[in-house]
């Protein structure tokens, strides 16, 4: 049982963190990106931006993660991707054990 949680842990730290400082992608990636950064820039916290324009199709929670991971490790692509990894994870692990509660331990 326990070893069933260790290996899809290891296996989602395995394939969401390995690739964490690549080049972001152009369309989505780097936009969420330049938003949370133009939000720490600005010191507003509310209403994200892009180029200045507010960004108002998505809530604010997502640059919140990426403006925390920002703060802890700088500003780059690692950071811009680390909440989406770890929710990631998060998913995995939430899945792995919904999984067991319906259908028991293997």
């Amino acid at each position: 049982m326990r070893g069933t949680a260790a290996a899809a842990a290891a296996a989602g730290l395995l394939l969401l963190f390995l690739n964490l400082g690549y080049p972001l992608m152009r369309t989505d990636e780097g936009r969420y990106a330049e938003s949370a950064r133009e939000m720490r820039e600005q010191g507003s916290f509310l209403i994200p931006t892009l180029s200045g324009e507010p960004r108002l199709n998505k809530p604010p929670v997502f640059y919140w993660m990426v403006l925390g991971a920002y703060g802890l490790l700088g500003v780059g692509e690692v950071a811009a991707r680390l909440p989406s990894a770890v929710m990631g994870l998060g998913t995995v692990l939430r899945v792995l054990a919904m999984g067991r509660r319906l259908f028991g331990a293997a």
